[in-house]
């Protein structure tokens, strides 16, 4: 259990950049037996979407909330180095961010995560478009595609790789904040949701993941995807 204190000392660091608070928050959840899983997801995770939202709210700057980033994906390397992964995996996954998100945090912070639990893990760049994962789906033979999508405003995109996955039929499980603030659109793709990283990795873990159903392309225009 992470504590509200906690998370609040672990904002103040990131929003000083004082990396020695940060890791000794990180560092003392370990000790106390918390599961890495755990602290990516109710500590770093939930840190991040509140860096955002004060970002958002004007209350932050750009930069600060790069350096919150960058300062948190150290930490989640740091987490799942030191505590014991929340589940074990074996297969093989590629991760990806919706293109055109340039923030590849949370898909860095599954890829870590699945890495530690065993999982072969494919990782292409957030910078890869729908077209460039296509050989990377055919030629290399992921198992399972884990994507992430945080803006809705991306759900076009994201909707690009759901058809790559179909047609190559590979399971895809889909999360992020465009999905998890509204999970009828997961299930207009066709596709299977996790509304957190512990989640989607129990999820991997039972393979309780499915190739994406045919005929959602008319259920996504009806509500305006693309």
């Amino acid at each position: 259990m992470i504590s509200a204190g906690e998370v609040d000392r672990y904002i103040d660091a990131l929003l000083q950049s004082d990396r020695a608070v940060g890791e000794a928050v990180v560092r003392g959840l370990v000790h106390a037996g918390v599961s890495a899983g755990e602290i990516v997801d109710d500590l770093i995770g939930v840190a991040q979407t509140r860096i955002g939202n004060l970002w958002e709210r004007n209350q932050i700057s750009v930069s600060q909330e790069h350096l919150a980033t960058a300062m948190s994906a150290h930490l989640v390397s740091l987490a799942t180095e030191l505590a014991p992964p929340p589940t074990t995996l074996d297969t093989r996954i590629l991760v990806a961010s919706s293109p055109g998100e340039w923030h590849r945090l949370a898909a860095d912070m599954v890829c870590d995560l699945a890495a530690a639990a065993g999982a072969d893990v494919l990782a292409p760049p957030s910078t890869a478009s729908a077209g460039q994962l296509i050989p990377v789906v055919h030629d290399e033979g992921p198992e399972v595609i884990a994507l992430s999508c945080a803006m809705p405003a991306n759900l076009a995109r994201a909707y690009s790789v759901v058809s790559i996955a179909r047609e190559a039929r590979v399971p895809i499980i889909v999360g992020g904040r465009a999905f998890t603030q509204a999970p009828g659109r997961a299930e207009v793709f066709g596709v299977a949701l996790a509304g957190s990283i512990g989640e989607l990795l129990e999820r991997l873990a039972g393979m309780e993941v499915w190739i994406p159903r045919a005929g959602a392309d008319d259920a996504a225009r009806r509500i305006g995807i693309f």
